[in-house]
C-alpha cells in the first residue's frame, strides 16, 4: 500500500496489519529534520524497528522522502536506484566548506560580470556520466565514522569520487546572486557538489542555498503527506 495525501484520511487498518502487509509513505520532509529523524518518528508510531527510507535528504533540504515499513522495507534498494529530481538554488560569488548554507561563506568574489548566458553556456558540460567528488561534510563513512563527524573535529577527510549521471539540467530562474535550476539525476548524486562545480566553472564560486526533492522514480512531491498528517495513526490500535 502506498500512502499519500489523497488516501491518508481514509486509512483505518490496524497498525499491526499495516506492518504485516507492508506499507510505503510518501513524506514531505520538513526543514532541519534529518532523514533518520523521520524514520524514528515512524518507529515510535508503529512500535517497530522495521522502518527505512529510500534515499537521504540533508537536514537543510526539504521535499520527497519515501519511508517503508514492515514488508515494504524489502523495496528500499529498488527505490534507491530510481532517478531523482530536484529544484536547487545556488548562491553565486561565495563558497562554504560544506558546499551548502550550513556553514559561513568563504572565498567571496565579485559577480557583476556574471550573467545568465554564462550559466547557459556551461550547463551542458554537466549532463551525462560524471566523476563527482563528495563533500567532506557528508554521511559517507571512513573506518566506521561519518565524514561530517570527522570534519567537525578538524580531522582531514579525503573526499570520495564516484561516477554519477546527470540526465537533465535546466535553468528555472536567475536573480543575482542566485541561480535556480532543476536537475534529474542518478542515485548518489550530491546536488551540493553540483552547485560547487557549477560555481567553479562559472569562475565565481557557488554553494547550494536551498534544495527541494520533487520526484523519486514515479513518485511525486505533490502527492506526499506532512509529518503532522501522521497524528491520526496514534489513535489507530
Amino acid at each position: 500500500m502506498i500512502i499519500t495525501r489523497h488516501n491518508i484520511n481514509s486509512i483505518t487498518i490496524p497498525k499491526q496489519q499495516l506492518l504485516e502487509q507492508g506499507c510505503t509513505f510518501l513524506v514531505n520532509k520538513d526543514l532541519t529534520w534529518t532523514s533518520n529523524d523521520v524514520v524514528s518518528k515512524f518507529r515510535g508510531i508503529f512500535k517497530t524497528k522495521k522502518v527505512g527510507h529510500a534515499g537521504s535528504l540533508d537536514p537543510f533540504a526539504t521535499g520527497l522522502l519515501i519511508v517503508c515499513i514492515g514488508k515494504d522495507t524489502k523495496k528500499i534498494n529498488t527505490l534507491i536506484d530510481e532517478k531523482k529530481r530536484y529544484i536547487g538554488t545556488a548562491k553565486l560569488g561565495a563558497q562554504t566548506v560544506s558546499y551548502d548554507a550550513e556553514h559561513p561563506e568563504i572565498k567571496t568574489k565579485h559577480i557583476e560580470n556574471i550573467d545568465i548566458e554564462r550559466f547557459k553556456s556551461i550547463k551542458n558540460k554537466f549532463i551525462g556520466k560524471l566523476n563527482q567528488k563528495a563533500p567532506v561534510y557528508s554521511a559517507k563513512k571512513h573506518k566506521g565514522r561519518r565524514h561530517y563527524e570527522l570534519s567537525r573535529q578538524n580531522i582531514e577527510v579525503i573526499p570520495r569520487i564516484k561516477e554519477i549521471e546527470i540526465f537533465n539540467l535546466e535553468l528555472i530562474d536567475y536573480y543575482l546572486p542566485f541561480v535556480e535550476f532543476e536537475v534529474l539525476c542518478s542515485k548518489g548524486t550530491y546536488i551540493r557538489s553540483l552547485a560547487y562545480e557549477l560555481g567553479e566553472e562559472m569562475g565565481c564560486g557557488a554553494y547550494l542555498f536551498k534544495l527541494i526533492r520533487t520526484q523519486i522514480g514515479p513518485y511525486m512531491l505533490e502527492d506526499s503527506i506532512n509529518i503532522s498528517d501522521l497524528k491520526q495513526f496514534y489513535e489507530i490500535k
